[in-house]
């Protein structure tokens, strides 16, 4: 009795012609070729019925029958094998009812990638949606489409700036370029991708808003410097602003600009118009004005010097603002240099104080007091009476103030002294006014007067 079972070459399976891995059939999500295996043999039957029982990836099960082709290799019919795992199992069975089976694993991978088509008519350009900033997209004018041969896929973008993946219909694309790239992938992890590039232009002016007036108040350089903030007053943009810019002749723009002296005139008034420019990163701008009130209100610094002047032969002496002024400064200029007394005379002889007052050109003054000496160095002048003789060293010293007739000064003269003073007795003089007991002798003594004024300083 026979009862041994066939051998069934399970290492030996051969699909087709193909050696693997296996992918799917073009179009298809399966794989279809026919399944050999062999030799399958047995120690007494040549023709052994053979049969495989596949699990396919569905976990549905088939039968496939394996009729001998020749020399011990059997062959089935064409078979759809799924994407994924399928097993099969062998059955051989000889004429005794022997019976073996051995199991083989085929997996079909599905290695055709899925189509994926986007939107014709990239770049799409796009102006901004008023009051944003940016476009909002409507219905699925960048969505792209796709199909796949496994039929299940996923088709998604990479903008992730709007929640929904699968679908760019009210999404917002920002101000700029945004490329954004579509992917399909199926089941089996292939994947294909196009993209769309979306161009938002920004052509929406920014609204300057700007202070309606500013009082610029001149240092002591007699400037003031405007900057950008002192105008500004809450300009907006739908992207929001990047730059401001100032200008007080609407052509030369900058962070800055300076008003000064020259701004002040009399006969054309004191405001500035201040521009502001205002921009957005795409460059579109806006202006408006602010009215600049240019003050001066800084006062004159009025710096004084002391003086000395001389009476002349008149009595009299006089002083200018240049001989007070010791260097009198003002952030705009002076406009006038004024003394509080110019002239002056005998009876000023001494310490006078004198007022500088300093005014600009709007009206600011400013004040010193400096002190003028008023000297008198003229001697007075006269003319000494003629020598007189001594006859006796007991003769008394004449008057000779009497005499003096010519005697002037350009203040008057005060008075008139002689020495020694009349009456003293010659011989009690050494004739120099000093007392004394010295020896009158048998010489005449000739006396000189000495004579001053006791005004001279």
């Amino acid at each position: 009795m026979d009862k041994e079972v066939p051998v069934i070459p399970c290492a030996n399976v051969v699909f087709g012609s193909l050696v693997g891995p296996f992918g799917n059939t073009l179009d298809l999500c399966a794989l279809n070729t026919a399944v050999l295996i062999g030799p399958v043999t047995d120690n007494c039957d040549t023709d052994i019925n053979l049969f495989a029982l596949i699990n396919n990836p569905d976990h549905t099960i088939n039968t496939l029958p394996f009729p001998l082709v020749g020399g011990n290799v059997y062959q089935s019919g064409l078979y759809t094998f799924q994407v994924g795992i399928s097993t099969l199992t062998f059955y051989a069975t000889d004429d005794a009812g022997n019976t073996s089976s051995c199991i083989y694993q085929i997996e079909v991978e599905d290695t055709q990638l899925p189509e994926i088509t986007c939107p014709s008519g990239s770049p799409f350009n796009r102006a901004n949606t008023p009051g944003a900033c940016g476009y909002t997209a409507a219905g699925n004018e960048f969505d792209a489409t796709g199909n796949d041969n496994c039929a299940a896929y996923t088709l998604t973008h990479n903008y992730y700036n709007w929640s929904n993946l699968s679908s760019l219909n009210g999404a917002v694309f920002p101000v700029g370029t945004t490329n954004v790239i579509w992917t399909i992938t199926d089941a089996s992890g292939n994947s294909a991708s196009c993209s769309v590039q979306i161009i938002v232009t920004d052509q929406e002016a920014p609204v300057a808003n700007c202070q309606p007036n500013l009082d610029a108040v001149l240092d002591g350089d007699g400037a003031y410097q405007i900057v950008t903030t002192m105008l500004e007053l809450g300009s907006t943009d739908n992207c929001g602003l990047t730059g401001y810019a100032i200008s007080r002749d609407g052509v030369n723009f900058g962070p800055s600009f300076s008003v000064g002296c020259l701004d002040i005139d009399p006969d054309f008034g004191n405001v500035v118009n201040g521009i502001l420019r205002v921009t957005d990163a795409s460059g579109n701008t806006a202006t408006c004005t602010t009215q600049i009130n240019v003050l001066d209100l800084t006062r004159p610094v009025a710096i004084c010097q002391d003086v000395t002047v001389y009476l002349d032969a008149n009595g009299e002496a006089g002083i200018t603002t240049a001989d007070i002024d010791a260097g009198s400064y003002d952030n705009c200029g002076i406009l006038s240099l004024v003394l509080s007394q110019t002239d002056f005379d005998c009876d000023n002889t001494g310490n006078n104080n004198v007022t500088l007052t300093v005014t600009d050109a709007v009206g600011n003054t400013g004040i010193c007091v400096a002190t003028v000496t008023v000297r008198d160095t003229i001697r007075p002048t006269f003319t000494c009476p003629e020598d007189v003789i001594a006859l006796s060293c007991y003769d008394v010293v004449p008057d000779l103030v009497s005499l003096v007739e010519d005697a002037a000064d350009n203040c008057g003269v005060l008075s008139i002294t002689q020495n020694p003073v009349a009456g003293e007795v010659i011989g009690l003089t050494d004739g120099s006014g000093i007392s004394g007991y010295g020896q009158c002798d048998r010489y005449q003594r000739q006396y000189s007067d000495l004579w001053s004024d006791s005004t001279d300083q």
